[in-house]
């Protein structure tokens, strides 16, 4: 697995978190879901309600 850093914003409050995350591929989609299991505060995610602004890779 990779390490990938991802700025979302969630709803419209316009606030951005960046989580450095392990996910299997570099999608949007596995990133949502990894925030979505990550964050304790998060855990009733509705992906509608989400916007993934930028999804990098980590150098390791």
């Amino acid at each position: 697995m990779a390490k990938f850093r991802v700025r979302y914003r969630r709803g419209a409050s316009d606030r951005e978190f960046e989580t450095e995350i392990e996910v299997n591929a570099y999608t949007r989609n596995q990133a949502m879901i990894k925030i979505s299991e990550n964050r304790g505060d998060y855990k009733d995610l509705d992906f509608n309600d989400v916007e993934i602004l930028d999804v990098q890779k980590v150098e390791r």
